[in-house]
C-alpha cells in the first residue's frame, strides 16, 4: 500500500486515506446574509474574502461589485468596479460593514485598488493578518476577445501588503509585489493565492494547477509555504512536491483535482482535522469539503456539504466561490460563503435577488 500511495503521489493523485467529513447540519447564516444586503451605494460582489484583524474588527474584499441603488427588485443607477473592500465591526447581531471603493474626479465609483503595473484589474484572493499587518494575494486580469461572464484570462499574481489595516481604508498605506511563482503560458497554468492559512510558525499558501484548455475537474490544488514573517521573501519559499518540500516551483505538484479557483483551507479543533471547502469543479450548485491530517494532504475524498439553493433562480444563474471564514466560534462549525451570478449580465441588474455574497452555517462532524 505504501509504494502505491508513493506512486499516486508522483504522478499528482493523492491516496484518500483519510475519512471523508460528515454533515451534522447546515442552516443559513442570518445575520451575515443581512449584514451584505443593502439598497444603496454597495449593492452586491463576488469573491467574498475575509482576513479577521481582532476579535470585533474583520477586513472583507470582494471581486465585481455593484455600487448605486436598488429600487423595485432591480438595480438602478449602477456602475460595476472591479474589486471593493468592506471593514466589519463587530460580530453577530450587533456587527456592521462599512463599505470602500475609490471615487474618480467626476464622482464616478471606481475600484478600491488598480494593479501595481498597468493595465487590467485585480480580484483579491486569500490573505491573513500578520504583526499588526495584513497581506493578501490579488490576481491581476485582462479582458480577451468574445464576450460572456468569462471573457478574461489572467496576466499576474500580486501580493499586497497594508501596513495599517486598523486605519479607515482611505488611509491604508499599501505596497504591491509581483509573485514570481506563476506559470501562465503553455499547456499549463500555475498561480497562488487561492487560500491562505497560518500553522505553527508557517504560513501555508494555497493555489491551483490546470490545463490552459479544460474543465475545472481537472484543477488540482497546489501547496507552498513559508515561513512566519517572510512571505514576501519568496527564497524561503518552499513547494510540495507530493513526497517533499521542495525549492524548485517547477517541482511543485498537484495534490487533489476538482477545485475552483477560490477555496479555503482551515484547521478545526473538534475533529482535529484541515478542512478544504471549495465549489466543486469551480461552477456548481454543490459546495463540497475534504479533509487531511496535515496541511498538504492526503485529502479524503469530497462530500457535499451544501447545495446552493440560488442555483434554480433561473434557467442561466450560476454559483462559484465557496469557502470558509475563520468568524466562528462553534465547534465543528465552519461560517461558508458563496456568490451566485447569471450568464447574463443585463438579468443581474434587472433582478436584484441575484448577486449577492451568501452565507451559511455548517456543522462537520
Amino acid at each position: 500500500m505504501l509504494g502505491g500511495a508513493v506512486v499516486c503521489a508522483a504522478l499528482g493523485f493523492e491516496a484518500a486515506a483519510v475519512e471523508p467529513v460528515r454533515v451534522g447540519s447546515a442552516t443559513a447564516a442570518a445575520d451575515f446574509n443581512q449584514l451584505f444586503q443593502r439598497t444603496n451605494g454597495w449593492v452586491g460582489a463576488d469573491a467574498i474574502y475575509s482576513i479577521p484583524i481582532s476579535a470585533d474588527r474583520t477586513l472583507w474584499f470582494f471581486g465585481d461589485t455593484f455600487v448605486g441603488r436598488v429600487a423595485d427588485g432591480r438595480r438602478t443607477n449602477v456602475a460595476m468596479i472591479n474589486n471593493s473592500v468592506g471593514v466589519q465591526q463587530g460580530r453577530g447581531a450587533a456587527a456592521d460593514v462599512e463599505f470602500f471603493y475609490q471615487r474618480k474626479a467626476d464622482g464616478k465609483a471606481a475600484a478600491w485598488l488598480e494593479p501595481a503595473a498597468a493595465g487590467g484589474w485585480l480580484w483579491p484572493f486569500g490573505g491573513a493578518a500578520e504583526d499588526g499587518q495584513a497581506w493578501l494575494f490579488l490576481w491581476q486580469m485582462e479582458k480577451t476577445a468574445g464576450g460572456g461572464a468569462f471573457a478574461f484570462r489572467n496576466v499576474a499574481v500580486w501580493l499586497a501588503r497594508i501596513e495599517n489595516p486598523l486605519a479607515a481604508p482611505a488611509a491604508w498605506r499599501i505596497s504591491q509585489v509581483k509573485i514570481p511563482f506563476t506559470e501562465l503560458a503553455g499547456e499549463r497554468r500555475r498561480l497562488f493565492g487561492s487560500a491562505v492559512l497560518r500553522v505553527e510558525g508557517w504560513n501555508y499558501i494555497y493555489g491551483i494547477e490546470e490545463p490552459a484548455k479544460g474543465s475545472g475537474a481537472a484543477r488540482r490544488m497546489l501547496v507552498a509555504r513559508a515561513p512566519a514573517g517572510k512571505v514576501d521573501v519568496f527564497t524561503e519559499w518552499r513547494f510540495w512536491n507530493g513526497e517533499a518540500w521542495v525549492a524548485d516551483f517547477r517541482q511543485v505538484r498537484g495534490v487533489v483535482g476538482g477545485m475552483g479557483a477560490e477555496y479555503s483551507v482551515s484547521y478545526m479543533p473538534s475533529l482535529r482535522r484541515y478542512v478544504a471547502v471549495t465549489t466543486e469543479n469551480g461552477l456548481s450548485d454543490k459546495i463540497v469539503a475534504r479533509a487531511a491530517e496535515q496541511p498538504w494532504g492526503p485529502w479524503s475524498e469530497a462530500r457535499v456539504i451544501y447545495n446552493c439553493p440560488e442555483a434554480v433562480l433561473t434557467r442561466r444563474v450560476f454559483c462559484y466561490a465557496g469557502k470558509a471564514h475563520a468568524l466562528l466560534d462553534g465547534a465543528g462549525e465552519l461560517l461558508v460563503s458563496h456568490a451566485f451570478n447569471s450568464h447574463d449580465f443585463w438579468e443581474v441588474v434587472r433582478d436584484a435577488r441575484l448577486y449577492w455574497p451568501r452565507f451559511v452555517i455548517v456543522k462537520l462532524e
